[in-house]
């Protein structure tokens, strides 16, 4: 996988650097003195260049500046990419099966297959569920013993254990 940079963000990024250090009338050469690197690293990050937290730590620190003042700068605020409509629902299960837990749904035993069909009856817009990501979540809240798990071959069902 090719490594990320985004040049608008870094570029912006090193030109805070520099207005600082210009403020301070400070050379490149004091801050390379100060962190230990060489000149031609703290040029390149000055003009957007991708640059490691440590580095960027160091040169904030040489200017005598917490790392978040360097970062106040008005950025546009837009991901990369948006969620897909089933990551989203996948972020949404844990919970709504949760609830279904609370609710008392699980007090019979349920199959994934009936879990999936309660959501979708409840929850309309969760039409790309699947059973396999209902299946894991059930599991992990069998294994966080909120759940029993009954076998029925190489089926499973699920129930709500029973407080003594």
């Amino acid at each position: 996988m090719a490594k990320y940079h985004n040049r608008i963000v870094t570029k912006l990024i090193g030109e805070n650097i520099k207005k600082i250090r210009n403020k301070q009338n400070l050379e490149i050469e004091d801050i390379a003195e100060i962190t230990g690197f060489h000149r031609n690293t703290i040029n390149s990050i000055e003009r957007g260049a991708n640059t490691d937290l440590s580095h960027f730590v160091e040169i904030a620190f040489a200017l005598n500046k917490q790392p978040k003042e360097i970062l106040e700068i008005d950025f546009e605020i837009k991901p990369r990419n948006s969620l897909s409509k089933t990551r989203k629902e996948k972020n949404r299960l844990t919970v709504r099966i949760l609830m279904l837990i609370e609710e008392g749904f699980f007090k019979k035993e349920k199959t994934t297959r009936e879990v999936c069909d309660a959501l979708t009856g409840k929850y309309p817009e969760s039409t790309h569920i699947a059973t396999k990501n209902i299946s894991v979540i059930l599991m992990r809240q069998a294994q966080q013993k909120k759940l029993r798990i009954i076998k029925h071959g190489r089926k499973n069902s699920y129930q709500t254990i029973r407080k003594k």
